[in-house]
């Protein structure tokens, strides 16, 4: 604290510049930056991201990155990586990769300061190898109707205009207020926290047409679907 804010009044006084952080990165850490991006050029979407997952990894793990004053969410992830005990990221990845079948969907966030889609599309060219393409798509403000929550009044027109098979509507801002919260406690979660985390989750899985929407809506909302789960004694009662 003592040597960032002599930095601090040093700058302030040579430049005049305030500054808020000082960013530190290692030899070693650079060099892992300067390899990822030989490596990009010729790969796929699918192997950039397991190896951003290793670089990120690798870096947090060990200490090759550095910012004081330290963000949240660096602690977060940082603490996150030890309780992993040397199991990759990316492996991590490709085993959920190599499980879900191909997909095109559309992830949605529309609200009157920012609107954009995510098109997510897993491509199979053969039984072994696939690649996930990841498509910024912008959504004009004034083609949708947006209801007081910042979800899309009629998503199906953004499934039949993006040519997608699912298309997920989100509040945005509820997404960013939970990871918020989420990343200023330690890690590990005491039980408490564990459980009021669990129960927001569970809240935001619930608050279909308010947080977030689907189209095609999803079969386990239909009432029978609910009222036969009911009937095998799973019940979530959520507590306020």
């Amino acid at each position: 604290n003592k040597i960032f804010n002599k930095f601090q009044s040093i700058i302030l006084k040579k430049h005049g510049v305030k500054i808020n952080s000082i960013r530190i990165i290692k030899k070693r850490g650079l060099d892992l930056f300067n390899g990822h991006y030989e490596k990009i050029s010729n790969s796929t979407n699918s192997d950039i991201f397991r190896n951003f997952l290793d670089l990120m990894q690798i870096s947090l793990s060990g200490n090759l990155i550095a910012m004081y004053p330290e963000p949240n969410i660096f602690k977060f992830l940082r603490n996150s990586l030890s309780l992993l005990e040397g199991v990759r990221l990316s492996s991590i990845f490709a085993f959920i990769e190599e499980l879900i079948p191909p997909f095109n969907v559309l992830v949605a966030a529309v609200s009157n300061q920012l609107s954009f889609g995510i098109n997510l599309k897993k491509i199979e060219t053969n039984k072994i190898n696939s690649d996930i393409e990841v498509k910024l798509l912008p959504i004009e403000r004034e083609d949708y109707d947006i209801n007081s929550y910042g979800l899309l009044t009629n998503i199906k027109i953004a499934q039949q205009t993006f040519m997608v098979e699912n298309v997920y509507n989100i509040n945005f801002n509820v997404i960013l207020e939970f990871l918020s919260e989420l990343f200023e406690n330690e890690i590990p979660f005491n039980k408490e926290i564990l459980r009021l985390f669990f129960q927001k989750f569970l809240y935001g899985i619930r608050a279909y047409d308010l947080h977030w929407s689907m189209y095609p809506k999803p079969k386990t909302f239909s009432p029978l679907i609910r009222f036969l789960i009911r009937l095998l004694g799973i019940d979530l009662n959520l507590q306020k």
